[in-house]
């Protein structure tokens, strides 16, 4: 028998059709749709000139209602023939009256899930929620119209048409149309959304009109929405251009905050995902324990009287034991991290060991523990000493892990600024961001230890430093390609960032010294701050090359015989300075500083070049006029550091 496919099923294509009685319609109208559910249309279209009206496609007159007789019971073979005959017709009818938009919707649909056109079709025009379509084409209609194509029974009734449907589609899998409240989702979920609420009409459809899909198959929800998220909404809404009301000045904030507050949620979804993927699922008991007809004490005293049990059970306890000593090991050794991430991945830390250790305690709660643990107590069985340090082992865990989590998430609202801020910005931050870490240092109960404390510091520094990387490269491909003002500029911003954060730091320590019951800040400054001073002694030396290639830049306009070979030294330098393919701003490429200094010689070596060039000039017999024109060209040379006053 079809699924769904009882005495009495109307075609519901067939709802709302002329001649049909006020009970009879009262009968078979779809349930009343809740609040936020969309309508459908009604099945008949009104026209403004006067003309007979028209039936919606499929809308043909239901059979009459079989009154005394149960909605499920097994039809006839007649009445199974009836209603494929009726099923059938009702495609066909829908079939007359498609149009290109119906064929678009239907070729998005094959192509992405590789079925073959007249397949996807045939399932879609005997579906019973086919109206859902013309709602989605009318003006200022539905938003969404999606389609489920899975495996398993489904929670509302199918006509025989479905089942035909499932047929022709060769397999147990079904595509059909949904609004998502009905039915969970359990394979893959295509959609189509619309960005007018103008009617959808063949001209517009490509353009007006979004498709995309979400897998969802295998547990895998998590991770189809996060890509789809990612890969797709998220690079599409930052391209946008338009939004309306909101593009203008005065709201460009909320487009920027809307932005991160969707990247957070991108980033939430991953963290999510990997928190799921690691967690510990203790081993299943085997079949002939009989865990789960244990309920009571008296169930508990009754199998603790079988040793054979009882051996099982302890047996089964040495391997939970097991794998929960080999999570609390894992836990306590030392964190291998990259040494530049920022304090966000503590966050993420902390949150997947509250995760693992919270899955851990749910199935230590769980009925077939509490049955194990029950009747090894009643056989007083010396096992359970191990298993009860453990478990207090295991709830500390949890309940550290999900205190650092509280504490962690005052500081979320700073990732972001710290994150996508200019350093000039981000100043702005530092004092409320410091008061916060100030808090966690003092109230909570398992962070506040000087090892945990400083690895925070430290992670922002990582933060601050990476943000002003990317604030000083941004639009360019190497640091040296940007104009000189503008670099100058950005390079002075990021080093006052760094005095900035290290005065609200010492004015906050000398701030606790008044309160000695307070905890104080007893941190290695060093450990914390000499990533960003040794950043920014490298800015400096940048910024040292930008000025001194700037100021010797001036050579080939200098039209005197003899200064073409140190015009053309100079730029030699230039050029070998800036084709360096290693990052000038990794503070940790020790390359950078044998270059630098070797620039300093080379640059050192011009200037005296330019001295003695200087030198044997006016060491020629010249005319007053003339040794004053040659000075008034070498003063122009404002990086050569010439000696030119003796030649007045």
């Amino acid at each position: 028998m079809s699924e769904g496919a009882g005495t009495g099923a109307v075609p519901p294509a067939s709802r709302g059709s002329q001649g049909t009685g006020a009970g009879d319609k009262e009968a078979n109208k779809p349930p009343s749709p809740k609040p936020d559910q969309e309508v459908a249309p009604p099945l008949k279209d009104k026209p403004e000139d006067g003309r007979k009206p028209t039936r919606r496609m499929g809308a043909s007159k239901p059979p009459p209602p079989q009154p005394g007789k149960a909605k499920n019971v097994v039809l006839s073979g007649e009445a199974m023939k009836e209603m494929q005959k009726q099923a059938k017709a009702t495609r066909e009818e829908r079939r007359l009256q498609m149009d290109e938009r119906h064929r678009y919707l239907f070729t998005k649909l094959a192509d992405a899930l590789s079925m073959d056109l007249t397949a996807v079709e045939d399932g879609i025009l005997g579906d019973e929620k086919f109206d859902l379509i013309e709602e989605f084409f009318g003006a200022d209609g539905a938003k969404k119209l999606m389609f489920f194509f899975q495996e398993g029974s489904l929670n509302r009734e199918m006509t025989s048409s479905r089942a035909e449907t499932a047929q022709s589609m060769g397999g147990p899998k079904r595509l059909f149309i949904t609004t998502g409240l009905d039915e969970p989702l359990l394979g893959q979920c295509l959609f189509f959304l619309r960005t007018t609420p103008k009617a959808i009409t063949v001209e517009n459809i490509s353009k007006e009109v979004n498709f995309g899909t979400v897998e969802a198959g295998d547990g895998t929800m998590l991770q189809g929405l996060q890509r789809l998220m990612s890969s797709i909404m998220l690079p599409a809404l930052k391209s946008t251009e338009n939004w309306g009301e909101l593009g203008k000045s005065s709201s460009t904030a909320q487009v920027q905050d809307f932005l991160e507050s969707l990247e957070k949620f991108v980033s939430s979804l991953a963290s999510a995902q990997g928190n799921m993927e690691g967690q510990v699922v203790l081993a299943e008991p085997p079949d002939d324990t009989g865990l789960d007809a244990l309920r009571t004490p008296a169930d508990f005293m009754q199998a603790a009287q079988s040793v054979e049990k009882v051996e099982k059970m302890e047996a089964l306890l040495a391997m939970w034991a097991r794998q929960i000593e080999q999570v609390l090991a894992e836990s306590e050794q030392m964190r291998r991290e990259a040494d530049d991430i920022g304090p966000s991945a503590e966050l993420d830390h902390w949150k997947k060991r509250m995760a693992k250790f919270n899955s851990l305690l749910e199935q230590i709660k769980s009925p077939r523990c509490r049955a194990v643990i029950g009747v090894l107590n009643a056989a007083k069985s010396k096992a359970l000493k191990r298993w009860k340090e453990l478990d207090v082992r295991i709830t500390d865990a949890a309940n550290e892990a999900k205190d650092n989590v509280k504490y962690l998430y005052t500081l979320d609202k700073f990732f972001g600024p710290l994150t996508k801020n200019t350093p000039t910005e981000m100043v702005e931050h530092i004092p409320s961001l410091m008061n916060n870490i100030r808090m966690i240092h003092s109230i909570s109960q398992y962070y506040n230890t000087s090892e945990r404390m400083t690895s925070l510091f430290v992670k922002v520094t990582n933060q601050m430093i990476t943000t002003c990387k990317a604030y000083i490269t941004q639009g360019v491909t190497k640091v040296w390609d940007h104009e000189r003002a503008p670099l100058l500029k950005r390079i002075s911003e990021c080093i006052e960032l760094n005095r900035a954060y290290q005065r609200v730091f010492h004015k906050t320590k000398e701030k606790l010294k008044e309160n000695p019951n307070e905890r104080q800040f007893e941190f290695s400054e060093n450990y914390i701050f000499g990533k960003f001073d040794t950043f920014c002694k490298r800015l400096e030396k940048v910024a040292d090359m930008l000025n001194t290639m700037e100021s010797l830049s001036g050579l080939s306009a200098v039209k005197i015989e003899g200064m073409e070979a140190m015009a053309v030294r100079y730029q030699t330098i230039v050029t070998n300075t800036k084709k360096k393919q290693y990052d000038v701003l990794d503070h940790r490429k020790s390359e950078f500083d044998n270059d630098y200094m070797e620039f300093r010689g080379q640059i050192d070596g011009l200037q005296m070049s330019l001295q003695n060039f200087v030198d044997q000039w006016f060491e020629r017999n010249l005319t007053t006029e003339k040794a004053l024109e040659l000075l008034e060209k070498f003063e122009k040379i404002r990086g050569g550091k010439l000696d030119l006053e003796e030649k007045y």
